[in-house]
């Protein structure tokens, strides 16, 4: 079987006979062989409420890519089929829904765009979705949500970027340490959420 990165990360932290014979075949030395803060890993409450989890590795980007034990064709395969599995949420977007980007300046965005374009071409494009993007350095042009993102809105390296929303969707940048409006935008919802059941009780 060959799963999505996302998808064996959280195999290794959630299934202890799984992360036994991934173990029992890669470890070397005093590797550690179990995870002791689970109860606090987004991937691990992600994979015990069926919410996919998806990881998008860019070839040669970070340190660990220079181990001798480092396999591009693992990872690139595993990266693959979280793509699709993203793809594939996008897709299902038909009647709104909510992506948030958070400083993510390059990976997070064109992944984005890829995924709306493959699910465009495929006859599902999304609708009624708001997206919005937190980060700590400015646009060089504002992008209100009451207008589409279009070629005409660059990043900040002046490259254009194409976002083909149609105009039944928002963005909304949020500009701030993510350390504060993360926590912020949680809080927001989590607000909003108890005020929401609260109504439903009434």
């Amino acid at each position: 079987m060959k799963l999505g990165y996302g998808e064996s990360l959280a195999r290794m932290m959630t299934n202890d006979k799984f992360r036994r014979q991934v173990i029992s075949f890669v470890r070397k030395g005093d590797s550690p062989t179990e995870f002791t803060h689970r109860d606090y890993s987004l991937l691990s409450t992600c994979s015990q409420r069926n919410i996919p989890f998806t990881v998008h590795a860019g070839i040669g980007t970070d340190m660990p890519h220079q181990h001798p034990d480092f396999s591009g064709e693992a990872i690139g395969g595993c990266s693959a089929r979280d793509f699709l599995i993203f793809v594939n949420e996008v897709a299902a977007m038909q009647n709104g829904g909510v992506i948030i980007n958070i400083a993510s300046a390059t990976i997070g965005p064109n992944l984005l765009i890829n995924a709306i374009n493959m699910a465009t071409n495929a006859g599902k494009s999304p609708k009624g979705v708001t997206i919005a993007n937190l980060d700590l350095r400015p646009y060089i042009l504002p992008w209100p949500s009451s207008m589409p993102i279009t070629d005409e809105s660059v990043r900040e390296n002046g490259e254009p970027v194409e976002f083909p929303f149609n105009n039944d969707n928002s963005f909304f940048f949020i500009r701030g340490n993510i350390q504060l409006t993360v926590p912020h935008l949680y809080r927001k919802i989590r607000d909003y959420s108890q005020t929401e059941n609260e109504h439903e009780t009434d």
